[in-house]
């Protein structure tokens, strides 16, 4: 009784795979019309053939002989079958690969697209941080103008009032470049040692405007300087845009103030701005051979007053003195 109801099973799930196996292929049949019609005209021959056979043929050899025909007629139509296949799977395979390619160039459309997207933002963003950037320097531009303006000698200022501290500051130079013709011209000579006093107190009570000038003029260098969305072109026009408001005895003036600032940035920008020939002055030039040793005394030497002309060779003899126990 198990042994049967085991059987029963196998056969159902035999049939039931046979049901699939047909629903497959009428549903394939269905989909393709080509293998449809294949499929019908191999079932009217065999129709055609099984009555022909039927009817005509009495001898069991001859249906034998008919059905390995018919077998070879079949094998023929497979073969055939088989190359229409390979035809279909050939078409299939080179729509595929037209599909590809059109997938392909969607693609790279798409990445030159959002490349040239990514380009626009990043124009669009320059040129909005330019425009920010430019609004800054302008005004920072107009501030140094005004503490330009506002460094005055008796109420007075303009370019003649950096003219006249420019006279001032390189008659004091003189004294420290050449300390040994200064020192007997000076200690014979009391109008002469106020005269040099008085042009010493003239630079000396602009020390403060000048310094805050020319601390903006080296602030407002680096800031250009450092930004990293400019180009070496476009800094250049941005530095003469600075450099055009100055004469040539400004730009000297704030040349000697970059050199004896203790701030060693502007150091490294004045040093920067000469050899880039925005300063056209070689440090030699201004205090003179022995240029660290006459520019340490320059610096010494500030806050000296009306004193100066009588304790400038003192620091001067010191610095000596100091350069000869080094040795």
């Amino acid at each position: 009784m198990r042994t049967d109801l085991h059987s029963f099973k196998r056969a159902r799930a035999a049939s039931r795979d046979e049901q699939a196996v047909w629903m497959r292929f009428i549903r394939t049949c269905k989909r393709n019309k080509t293998l449809r019609y294949i499929f019908i005209i191999i079932l009217l021959l065999f129709v055609i053939f099984y009555i022909w056979a039927d009817c005509s043929l009495k001898d069991l050899d001859e249906v034998g002989n008919a059905f390995n025909i018919l077998n070879t007629f079949f094998t023929a139509l497979a073969f055939i079958g088989l190359i229409v296949t390979i035809l279909l799977q050939r078409k299939d395979l080179a729509l595929q690969r037209e599909e590809l390619k059109l997938q392909r160039e969607e693609m790279k459309r798409q990445c030159e697209e959002q490349k040239r997207q990514a380009n626009e933002f990043e124009a669009q963003n320059r040129l909005m941080r330019i425009q920010q950037f430019e609004s800054f320097f302008f005004k920072q531009l107009e501030y140094l103008n005004y503490l330009s303006k506002n460094v005055r000698i008796n109420g007075n200022s303009g370019v003649d009032i950096f003219n006249e501290i420019i006279d001032n500051v390189r008659d004091c130079l003189k004294i420290i470049r050449y300390p040994d013709l200064s020192k007997s011209l000076l200690s014979n000579n009391l109008t002469e040692r106020n005269e040099i006093n008085k042009k010493w107190r003239s630079f000396e009570c602009n020390g403060n405007d000048l310094l805050a000038w020319s601390n903006k003029f080296y602030f407002l260098t680096h800031y250009v300087d450092e930004i990293d969305f400019l180009n070496e072109k476009e800094k250049y026009l941005y530095f003469m845009t600075i450099m055009d408001n100055f004469s040539d005895r400004q730009k000297f003036l704030l040349q000697i103030m970059g050199q004896i600032s203790s701030d060693k940035l502007q150091h490294k920008i004045e040093e920067k701005l000469r050899k880039d020939g925005y300063f056209h002055m070689h440090p030699e030039l201004i205090f003179g051979e022995e240029c660290e040793k006459n520019k340490r005394i320059f610096e010494k030497s500030i806050g000296l007053g009306s004193n100066w002309g009588h304790a400038i060779f003192a620091i001067i003899d010191a610095e000596k003195s100091s350069e000869s126990m080094g040795k």
